[in-house]
């Protein structure tokens, strides 16, 4: 389960990238200040965590649908950035985006809080000797030159927008099945009620679904003569 953990904080760090580098440097900045800022804020709280309160959190029902929410809510938010992108980039030049796609443009990673915490109470655990307020000042530092360093490399790599565009929908694609696969827990799933199958019904819906079908391919067809 830890090695996925890992996995899942990388892709989340790869994605977070991708999408730094469709802003402009000083946006950049800014979201990496705001990250550096939060690890100093959190300090405290990480102090007081240990492994055995960690590891209850990994394994609690509670918090692990909380999980999985954010990450199926950041992961649908993110392939509607990339859908409204592809739709902008079949458009001319000449029309403004909408507003919904500047929100969703300017919308950060807000996965990357949770996984700035995880890493700074991983780096408590392990740097043994080291005074946390090293570690954190160590951390925040990282966070505020690499983000932004590497989102530039990227931009550096792949000069075309689009090619970005794409490897951030796959690597969201990933976080999402990580994510899930993080948060599965034998307890979230439900029993099902045994019942007879009932003939008559589904024939009915497979009935209703075929009229609904031809009527629809017929006023996409006639739609199409008229227009085109």
């Amino acid at each position: 389960m830890e090695v996925i953990i890992y996995v899942l904080l990388a892709f989340i760090v790869l994605s977070c990238c991708f999408k730094l580098s469709l802003w402009r440097w000083w946006q950049q900045l800014i979201y990496a200040a705001l990250l550096a800022g939060f690890t100093l804020w959190s300090q405290p709280w990480a102090e007081g965590q240990s492994k055995l309160e960690v590891n209850a959190w990994l394994r609690d029902v509670g918090v692990l649908q909380n999980m999985a929410i954010i990450v199926t809510i950041e992961a649908a938010l993110c392939f509607a950035f990339v859908f409204s992108w592809m739709q902008d980039s079949e458009e001319p030049k000449s029309d403004k985006p909408k507003w919904w796609n500047k929100l969703l443009y300017s919308y950060p990673s807000l996965l990357m809080f949770p996984a700035v915490f995880f890493c700074l109470t991983q780096l408590l655990f392990t740097a043994v000797g080291v005074e946390f307020d090293t570690i954190a000042l160590t951390l925040a530092a990282a966070v505020l030159v690499l983000l932004p360093l590497v989102a530039t490399l990227f931009k550096w790599l792949m000069p075309d927008e689009n090619d970005r565009v794409e490897l951030l929908l796959i690597t969201e694609c990933v976080v999402c099945v990580l994510g899930l696969l993080c948060t599965q827990t034998r307890q979230m799933v439900y029993r099902v009620q045994e019942s007879s199958v009932d003939i008559n019904d589904i024939l009915v819906s497979i009935a209703v679904f075929v009229v609904l079908f031809v009527i629809g391919a017929l006023l996409s067809r006639l739609r199409w003569k008229l227009f085109k």
